[in-house]
């Protein structure tokens, strides 16, 4: 895929609340992911590709339960957790960019989008390492080369969907 005409990525929106990092030890949730727009413009195929990645803390509610067993020595806890709401914002990063593409041929479109987008997960790693909180989660959860090849397979199927992939 011929990837040109490649906007700077803009941090449109980072939060971080330091008040629930104590919280955020006991436990949180953490979402992440890229999107895909696509659309023409002036007979040009424009692809706008966002990263968003949301931790929460709070908002679970947690219960557990004595389990008895035959041996009144021995007993088992189970400990289940619901989601109760949203729970409260610990960090929010919101970013985007915008790229102009030429399609040819699947294979080649799959290398140079996974290139892309590893270029763009260098760019927010960059920023959290100057910038930014960073918890452990977000450190095993950096995009490996296969998960980023499976959202470049995302970003063309977004394409096949809006009628602008022929391959």
């Amino acid at each position: 895929m011929k990837i040109f005409n490649v906007q700077p990525i803009t941090v449109n929106e980072y939060i971080f609340n330091e008040e629930h990092v104590a919280e955020s030890l006991n436990g949180n949730s953490y979402e992440s992911g890229f999107g895909f727009e696509c659309i023409i413009v002036d007979s040009v195929k424009t692809m706008i590709v966002t990263f968003e990645i949301l931790i929460s803390v709070g908002g679970i509610e947690w219960t557990d339960t004595i389990i008895p067993t035959d041996d009144p020595n021995k007993w088992s806890v189970q400990v289940n957790g619901m989601e109760t709401d949203d729970g409260e914002i610990l960090m929010s990063y919101k970013s985007s960019c915008q790229i102009n593409l030429e399609n040819e041929g699947f294979d080649a479109d799959v290398l140079s989008l996974t290139d892309f987008l590893s270029k763009y997960n260098t760019h927010t790693q960059t920023f959290f390492n100057l910038y930014g909180f960073k918890s452990a989660q977000m450190e095993r959860e950096s995009l490996s080369r296969q998960a980023l090849e499976e959202n470049a397979i995302i970003a063309i199927e977004n394409l096949r969907g809006n009628n602008m992939y022929e391959f």
